[in-house]
């Protein structure tokens, strides 16, 4: 399966481009000790998710999938299918399905969403994301909605990291798509997660150490 070149930008083309996990470690995961090492975080999740039987789609975003040297981390969305249940998961699955945790713990993030799944569903395991029109906002654990919580000073420093993620995923993604349109629709979701995540980092810096629940 052959991915399409890199635009004069540094990034592939604006859409959806299918892949094995072998496509993605000959373009992006062999380059250097650096993506070597993201490479291997990022089959790992890929393992744990898909021995739960319910992965629907697997996509990764970010600098991972550009020609920057030396990405920061590696992102993706685990595009669940219905009859998924967060609370069964147990182990690793258990923490990679909770955002701020596989956060800390994998550095990725986690988008839980069944609806989008559904438009997945017998596409194939595996895709790399430039742009992804309709993509929803909300996350979810099983059938109950996800929010956001910060905890503790480590949970701010990887949300605002997020924040930052997101928000340059964002301007590419303002600057790539020539259709106003279609730009709307994709930078919906991604809008929504950001403003739900300043939320976040809003309510814990207004609240007094003491008056926070231990973590």
């Amino acid at each position: 399966m052959s991915l399409p070149t890199f635009e004069q930008s540094g990034n592939l083309p604006v859409g959806i481009h299918p892949a094995t996990l072998d496509d993605v470690f000959q373009r992006f995961g062999r380059s250097n000790a650096t993506r070597q090492a993201l490479f291997v975080r990022l089959k790992r999740i890929h393992e744990i998710a898909s021995v739960t039987g319910c992965l629907g789609r697997f996509v990764s975003f970010g600098s991972f999938i550009t020609e920057e040297p030396l990405p920061n981390d590696v992102d993706i969305f685990l595009l669940m299918n219905d009859d998924f249940d967060y609370s069964q998961t147990t182990g690793e699955a258990e923490i990679l399905f909770d955002h701020l945790k596989a956060e800390a713990y994998y550095g990725c993030n986690v988008i839980l969403d069944a609806a989008l799944s559904r438009v997945w569903r017998g596409a194939g395991g595996f895709g790399t994301l430039a742009n992804l029109p309709g993509w929803k906002s909300a996350r979810h654990r099983g059938d109950r909605e996800m929010t956001v919580a910060i905890k503790n000073d480590r949970e701010l420093e990887a949300t605002i990291k997020r924040i930052a993620s997101m928000q340059q995923t964002l301007t590419q993604l303002r600057n790539a798509e020539g259709n106003a349109a279609n730009f709307h629709a994709s930078a919906s979701g991604f809008i929504s997660e950001i403003d739900r995540m300043q939320l976040a980092v809003r309510e814990y810096l207004s609240t007094h150490p003491t008056e926070l629940a231990p973590s």
